[in-house]
Parts: structure tokens; C-alpha cells; sequence
């Protein structure tokens, strides 16, 4: 979250580093499927 804030802040004043941008697209996309394959199974039981 502190680097995406980061990002974007980076994004106003200079051009973003594309490799970091990517990076953590990707870290934040591995963080969202661990959390949606985590309360998949609640969603099953109701």
C-alpha cells in the first residue's frame, strides 16, 4: 500500500520506473486472489 502510495506520487512529478509499477501490479494482484481464495469458502457455506 506505502509503495502504490508511492506510485502515484511519483507518477505527479516524474515519470514512474515501469519495472516498479509492474512489480507491484503484480505483488497487489497476488495479495487480492490470497484474500478472494480466503473468503471463497465462507461465500460457499452461506
Amino acid at each position: 500500500m506505502n509503495k502504490l502510495v508511492k506510485l502515484k506520487l511519483s507518477a505527479k512529478t516524474e515519470k514512474p520506473d515501469i519495472d516498479e509499477v509492474v512489480k507491484t501490479l503484480k505483488n497487489n494482484r497476488k495479495v487480492y486472489e490470497k484474500l478472494w481464495i480466503e473468503q471463497k469458502p465462507d461465500e460457499i457455506k452461506n
